[in-house]
């Protein structure tokens, strides 16, 4: 656009130049033309004026009175040739000074010529030829050739006027063709330029436009080779379904083979939740609304979870499967568990899936340069070309067409794992090499700026195995001292308790805020543990009160939705530490010891395993009361009471792991997350999975299989 509009100024300025150019050359032409016209009247006076003393003398020289008046009539005819030129040049308004001055000096010479002119004819009349002779030789020729000096003198001028004319015209002339040859070049090289420039971004415009709709193709091929997988992986499990239900219609099947339709049901049914939750995450990527969570978690605890969930299976097909720790690792990282077990699971799962022999590794490191925790996920099995790898993260894509038709899959599970890692602080990355296995280099962030100043997180010992640092993790300190917790919900206080009393410290239990704010005033307490979530009075409005009132004991508040927003709030309130739901001893114990005083030693083992086998006991406890947590779930979900399915599902997310059962706090954690973005059908499609698995531990439980390690995977 610039450059046409420089080629337009330029074409109009050579217009305007153009026109005005025209304009003087006409008024040159115009001025030539009238100092023309003024010599050519000039010549006319001085010829006539010339005839005129040609004509007196002639007379004066005849004798025949005839042919003296025929020259007299010549006489009279030059005289009024000179008058009537005379005339026209005065008309014309000499302009020129220097003709004005040279046309008055002539004026009084001419008309005192024409006066003796005048009076050399009356005496040629007369016939007094002497005297007119000598008249015409003493004033008239003299006069006469004076007057013709003066009219050469005009010529003169007149040329000069002329000459002055032309060359301003050729002057002009040889400007205007400068300028025009340098702006018809300009304008024709910036043409040129436009031109090329316009046609090459059309073709680049035409290649973009080619690259589109080949993109637009491709990814067309990809979704529709999507939905042909997505058809095949949800067919395949609703086939298990239907045929398996229609098998428990018939009223001869035996209990065994009724159990086993039921297992493969419900195994068929998690498969194509995941499915759907797969499809739900990848919409909500790319929408940009999926939310993490910023949560405590021991990366032990994490990968022995894991190891419960998969490790089994990949030992039952024959692999070696090993987690290697590089320490000193963090006791405790601040992430979403739940996310990053997602991801480890996917990761180990293709690392099964792909595996025909040999091993999986999981080998984890801390990067203290970055604060960062490092999972290197390698395999023996089939391994990656360059060309499959750049697929691998693609949506809809497989490394590989026949991936699908071999090992299954829906071609989303890196995908959505990379945009997690991304979303946890950190990145994936793939290095593969064809035939020789696959390493997957997952980091995330440590949360390290999102951990309680004031609840510092040891690094587990370098020199211990795994085995040594998972039993260093349930080391019980000896400690003394005097606990306040309140607590509304009856499990959580015996548990809560017994981890206190097996410290040696000693319990006074609330059930809510206003007693709690009751009992602080009226005594005197080491460590005030805090329910954030509590009936009369919630924990976060019981600390406002006693720091408004002046009490300085150290609070400690526990919750289930451990936030960093909700930490904030909380250390904002006055909060001296904060503890999530469901409790993890480790750091349990650690706040404790950091507030309470110490009594000697930790407990001997002795004491573990009694608060262990005390623990078998609450468990019992918990499953008694677990139907009625299930029962009030099931009515809030059927009366549509949102606001109580929430606090119901918030109550058993801190419960369920608490007792030994991780799965129930993880599928709560996964409802809250579907309930808090208003998605309320995948809400209560989860709620009813938690409903199925609820129901599962309980007939276990009914069974005499009380064995919650195997129940919670």
């Amino acid at each position: 656009m610039f450059g046409f509009a420089v080629v337009i100024i330029i074409m109009s300025a050579l217009t305007i130049t153009w026109v005005i150019h025209v304009s003087q050359s006409k008024q040159n032409i115009y001025n030539i033309f009238t100092e023309q016209k003024q010599t050519r009247l000039l010549m006319a006076m001085r010829d006539a004026a010339r005839q005129r003393t040609i004509y007196l003398h002639r007379m004066a020289m005849m004798e025949d009175e005839f042919e003296r008046d025929d020259e007299y009539m010549k006489f009279k005819q030059a005289a009024g040739d000179f008058i009537k030129a005379r005339d026209e040049l005065l008309g014309l308004e000499l302009d020129a000074t220097e003709e004005i001055l040279i046309w008055n000096k002539a004026s009084p010479n001419i008309n005192k010529g024409q006066a003796v002119q005048q009076a050399v004819l009356e005496l040629l009349l007369a016939e007094k030829t002497a005297e007119a002779n000598q008249l015409l030789l003493d004033e008239v020729i003299p006069i006469q050739n004076n007057i013709n000096n003066i009219l050469s003198a005009m010529f003169t001028v007149q040329d000069k006027i002329a000459e002055s004319q032309y060359a301003a015209v050729y002057l002009r002339n040889q400007n205007i063709y400068w300028v025009a040859l340098v702006a018809g070049s300009t304008a024709v090289i910036l043409t040129i330029i436009i031109a090329f420039v316009v046609i090459r971004r059309t073709m680049h415009a035409e290649a973009d436009l080619l690259e589109a709709r080949t993109t637009a193709q491709i990814a067309t091929e990809l979704k529709s080779q999507f939905l042909a997988n997505m058809s095949h992986e949800i067919r395949t499990p609703l086939t298990a379904v239907i045929g398996y239900a229609d098998t428990l219609l018939e009223h001869d099947l035996p209990e065994e083979e009724r159990e086993h339709s039921v297992i493969r049901i419900l195994h068929n049914g998690k498969h194509l939740l995941r499915i759907i939750n797969d499809i739900l995450d990848i919409s909500k990527i790319e929408a940009g609304q999926l939310a993490v969570e910023k949560i405590a978690v021991s990366p032990v605890t994490l990968m022995c979870d894991i190891d419960s969930l998969i490790g089994e299976s990949i030992r039952d097909k024959g692999l070696a499967f090993n987690i290697t720790y590089q320490f000193p690792i963090p006791s405790e990282i601040i992430t979403d568990p739940t996310r990053l077990k997602q991801i480890l699971l996917n990761l180990i799962g293709n690392a099964k899936k792909f595996t025909a022999q040999g091993n999986i590794n999981v080998d984890i490191d801390f990067l203290s340069a970055s604060d960062q925790l490092r999972y290197v996920i390698s395999d023996s099995g089939v391994g990656m070309c360059e060309e499959e790898q750049v697929r691998l993260f693609k949506p809809f894509c497989q490394a590989d067409a026949s991936t699908t038709r071999r090992y299954g899959g829906t071609g989303l599970g890196l995908y959505i794992s990379r945009q997690l890692v991304k979303m946890l602080g950190g990145e994936l990355v793939c290095i593969s090499e064809k035939g020789k296995g696959s390493r997957f280099v997952v980091t995330i962030a440590t949360g390290g700026g999102d951990i309680c100043e004031l609840n510092e997180i040891p690094m587990l010992d370098p020199h211990n195995s795994v085995s040594e640092s998972a039993e260093m993790l349930s080391v019980v300190p000896s400690l003394e001292g005097t606990v306040l917790l309140a607590e509304d919900l009856a499990d959580n206080q015996r548990l809560i308790s017994r981890y206190i009393k097996s410290t040696g410290a000693s319990v006074v239990i609330v059930e809510n805020g206003q007693q709690a704010v009751e009992q602080a005033l009226a005594n005197e307490f080491d460590l005030i543990l805090m329910d954030m979530q509590m009936p009369v009075m919630g924990g976060g409005e019981a600390v406002q009160w006693l720091r408004r009132v002046g009490n300085l004991s150290p609070i400690a508040m526990l919750t289930a939705n451990a936030m960093k927003t909700e930490k904030d709030e909380c250390i904002k309130l006055g909060v001296n530490d904060f503890l999530t739901k469901p409790i993890d001893k480790q750091s349990f114990f650690i706040v404790l010891a950091k507030y309470l005083g110490r009594a000697g030693q930790p407990a001997e083992q002795s004491s573990v395993d009694m608060l262990d086998d005390e623990m078998g006991a609450l468990v019992d406890q918990f499953m008694v009361s677990l139907p009625g947590y299930l029962a009030e779930l099931e009515q809030a979900l059927a009366a549509g009471d949102w606001v109580q399915v929430k606090s119901s599902v918030h109550r058993l997310k801190g419960l369920g792991g608490g007792f030994g059962f991780p799965k129930i706090t993880e599928q709560c954690a996964d409802a809250e997350v579907y309930l808090r973005s208003d998605d309320l059908d995948t809400a209560a499609a989860v709620l009813h999975e938690l409903f199925n698995y609820i129901s599962h531990v309980l007939k276990a439980y009914a069974d005499g299989k009380p064995d919650n390690q195997m129940v919670g995977t």
